[in-house]
């Protein structure tokens, strides 16, 4: 697939329930949204020519490449929170705290986080993610305890990546 192509090819296949929430989402931030007419445009017509579509958004190219990342970006921000209670987007999140909370010196928060996201991943057979969760959950558990940057630093050195 040509790298033109794979924005509308998502778009495509977005259900009507999401669609539904996408727009929801655009109109309740209420800002200059030329995306959304991107996001319009290329729901209607996916084989679109470059260059009409720059005339329809008033902008050149650099531009609309531009326009397209902002709308791939936002799109897939609202499929994770539409999807925050799929098994693995949920356990996939409660990772990403745990880091959060782990960068925040939280360890106590970060182990309530990493606890989940273990139940979660083994409850539903998500083999990789429960692996990933363990290995935060080590982290965790050093002594003295350090960030996960810090963890990050330590085990490339230590391999000599």
């Amino acid at each position: 697939m040509r790298k033109q192509d794979r924005l509308p090819a998502l778009i495509q296949t977005l259900t009507q329930g999401e669609k539904k929430y996408f727009s929801q989402q655009c109109n309740a931030q209420g800002s200059n949204k030329s995306y959304v007419k991107l996001y319009e445009t290329l729901l209607e017509n996916p084989d679109y020519d470059t260059g009409e579509l720059c005339d329809l958004l008033g902008k050149d190219k650099a531009g609309l490449a531009n326009e397209k990342k902002y709308l791939e970006k936002k799109l897939l921000e609202t499929l994770r929170e539409y999807h925050h209670e799929h098994p693995q987007v949920k356990t996939l999140n409660q990772i990403a705290e745990t880091v959060l909370l782990m960068e925040r010196n939280q360890p106590e928060m970060a182990m309530g986080r990493i606890r989940l996201a273990i139940q979660n991943a083994t409850t539903a057979n998500f083999i990789p993610l429960a692996w990933h969760a363990n290995s935060l959950m080590l982290t965790l558990c050093s002594e003295p305890f350090m960030s996960y940057t810090e963890a990050k630093e330590t085990t490339t050195q230590q391999l000599h990546i």
